[in-house]
């Protein structure tokens, strides 16, 4: 894995598809490249984008990685 400033977002649902050895894996090769990344893991969900929960998150990573924001904050929503 070549060195790139570049964040990477890795998310991983619990699934017979792909072991979480397997994604641990990658992100000791990012560890050993010096990338910066997110993992996020999700269990019981099957081979899916992770639901509502999976789909906020990866539409908060990319608004911070691209938009250079904080998106808002659902808790803060619900509170009101």
């Amino acid at each position: 894995m070549h060195n790139s400033k570049q964040k990477r977002h890795i998310a991983h649902q619990a699934d017979g598809n792909v072991s979480p050895g397997s994604t641990y894996l990658l992100a000791d090769a990012l560890i050993k490249a010096n990338n910066d990344f997110d993992i996020l893991s999700i269990s019981e969900m099957g081979h899916s984008d992770g639901g509502v929960y999976g789909r906020r998150r990866k539409r908060d990573f990319f608004v911070r990685s691209l938009l250079n924001v904080e998106p808002p904050n659902p808790n803060l929503a619900l509170s009101k």
